[in-house]
């Protein structure tokens, strides 16, 4: 327990630097160019570079219940860090359907060590409470196939 808190304490520490640097070399896809099948309010695809490294992967979703967010955070070229957020449009009952307000559903924070998912923390319900689902398993899936993109659409003097 102890050295897994000295661990999560490391990596958010890493991500919050992440966060406040000013990444400025990125790669930025839309829709067709990373997506197979297109969402039905599009999506986009950033990966952001430092020092020539990949640092930070950023997946946005627009879905006709809301937005789906996942960022991936690298240290060493190694995934140590995923959050993925969903966010539902706000609805009224006299109203209907408002698109420019918001309910969180679901906040995860998932936490990795060599390949590895350690801790995790979730507010809300998702898909991962299912035994079906294994969140390190697809993270780390999705975390290489997005990489293997952007590094595909990285000029090639920069790669």
């Amino acid at each position: 327990q102890f050295n897994d808190t000295i661990q999560v304490n490391k990596i958010q520490q890493i991500v919050a630097k992440i966060d406040k640097t000013k990444l400025r070399d990125s790669v930025h896809l839309e829709n067709e160019e990373f997506m197979k099948n297109m969402t039905d309010g599009g999506g986009s695809l950033t990966g952001y570079f430092q020092n020539n490294q990949l640092i930070k992967i950023a997946e946005w979703y627009g879905l006709s219940w809301g937005i789906l967010q996942v960022h991936y955070f690298f240290n060493n070229d190694e995934l140590v860090f995923v959050r993925e957020t969903e966010n539902h449009f706000y609805i009224d009952d006299s109203t209907g359907t408002d698109h420019s307000r918001f309910d969180s559903q679901f906040r995860g924070d998932y936490y990795f060590n060599k390949g590895k998912l350690f801790d995790e923390v979730s507010l809300g319900h998702h898909r991962f409470e299912s035994e079906d689902n294994n969140a390190e398993k697809e993270y780390i899936k999705r975390a290489k196939e997005n990489k293997d993109i952007i590094l595909k659409h990285k000029p090639e003097k920069e790669r």
